[in-house]
């Protein structure tokens, strides 16, 4: 502070001024009208700090999750692009060596079946496809086809033989390796098609996670079933299960009713309750979530098989900056949003069971909001 005029200032040591104030209930309405308001400022900042930093860990898992799906779609439409040069290469051959109508519906016919046969096959073993294209290859070979290394692998996996082989040959004559290289540039189009519908599909799922997490498009108390939450939750947070061994197990109740809730921001709280879980856990263990009827109200479960919460601060863990966490790891405020979250904004009631080898964070959720929820 500065001073505009003189004046004289009095100094309290500490230990006085704590018995001062506890003792006049005067000055202690005066500390506290002045205290409270930068408190209310820290833990806003705090929690927004929270906030960041969560938003920061899901966009960079996100991005990842989003990167491996649009990456294999890339790669397939740029080999879509090389199998459909080939095709229109091959139909070119065709036109030169003078193939007549008859025998162009028959190689028809021949590349229809090839690929209803790739449609029709399962998987094959690992040693029976290579074998199958090592055989497939020494034939085309013997054919005098170009490149055959490169016709081999769509042809085996569709499952084509000698005969079918005999058959394109006799047909095609000269435009052998052409009508070949047109059926092989076809089955491998088609399976392109099917990667890049898959991972296209991929993409759409994770967006679709996203806007169901967030509940957008929505007002904000939703009708939600509980478990649409906890999966979505689960595939945001999937990247930190990637790369780790962490078995999750669903024990759902569903024949749960929809309940009336704050839908992004109870998703908040399954997502503090397992992202600590598998921290819990780190690279090995299970998270088990369960939901259940409990009265009158859906009791969420989710608990881990990891060291436990000490005994000595378990009563402590749902305090408003208490962490166990590394500096720079954790505010402190994700279980204390959480209890928030349950508590005051839902009026129900969140717990904790802890004990090596078996933590549980129970959430109870009234059926029915209560009318006096903020």
């Amino acid at each position: 502070m500065r001073a505009l005029t003189p004046c004289r200032l009095a100094t309290i040591d500490a230990p006085d001024f704590r018995r001062l104030a506890l003792a006049q209930p005067a000055v202690h309405r005066v500390v506290m009208h002045q205290v409270a308001p930068v408190m209310s400022r820290v833990t806003a900042i705090e929690q927004n700090r929270e906030r960041l930093a969560s938003l920061g860990t899901m966009a960079a898992g996100l991005a990842h999750e989003l990167n491996n799906p649009a990456a294999a779609a890339r790669r397939a439409a740029a080999q879509i692009l090389e199998a459909l040069d080939a095709i229109g290469a091959a139909l070119g051959v065709f036109v030169e060596s003078g193939i007549e109508r008859a025998e162009a519906q028959e190689l028809v016919a021949l590349q229809r079946a090839a690929l209803a046969g790739m449609e029709g096959r399962t998987a094959l073993q690992t040693l029976d496809a290579a074998d199958a294209e090592d055989a497939l290859l020494e034939r085309l070979e013997d054919l005098g086809v170009p490149e055959p290394w490169r016709l081999a692998e769509p042809l085996a996996a569709a499952g084509v033989d000698e005969a079918w082989l005999q058959r394109v040959a006799g047909l095609a004559g000269p435009a052998t390796g052409a009508a070949l290289s047109w059926v092989a540039a076809s089955l491998t189009a088609r399976g392109l098609a099917a990667e890049l519908e898959e991972s296209t599909q991929r993409m759409s799922d994770l967006v679709g996670a996203v806007k169901s997490y967030a509940y957008m498009d929505r007002g904000d108390l939703v009708e939600v079933d509980l478990h649409e939450g906890l999966e979505t939750t689960l595939a945001v947070l999937g990247h930190k299960l990637k790369h780790t061994s962490i078995d999750v197990a669903r024990e759902y109740d569903r024949t749960l009713p929809k309940l009336t809730v704050r839908g992004s921001e109870l998703n908040q709280v399954w997502t503090n309750l397992i992202d600590n879980a598998v921290d819990a856990l780190g690279e090995h263990g299970a998270i088990t979530v369960t939901t259940q009827r409990d009265g009158e109200c859906a009791l969420v479960a989710i608990t881990d098989d990891g060291p436990g919460i000490p005994p000595e601060i378990v009563d402590r863990v749902f305090d408003s900056f208490f962490t166990t966490k590394d500096v720079g790891q954790g505010t402190g405020l994700g279980l204390a949003t959480a209890r928030r979250i349950v508590v005051d904004r839902h009026g129900g009631s969140l717990t904790v069971d802890s004990q090596p080898g078996r933590t549980t964070f129970r959430v109870w959720l009234p059926f029915t909001t209560p009318a006096g929820a903020p």
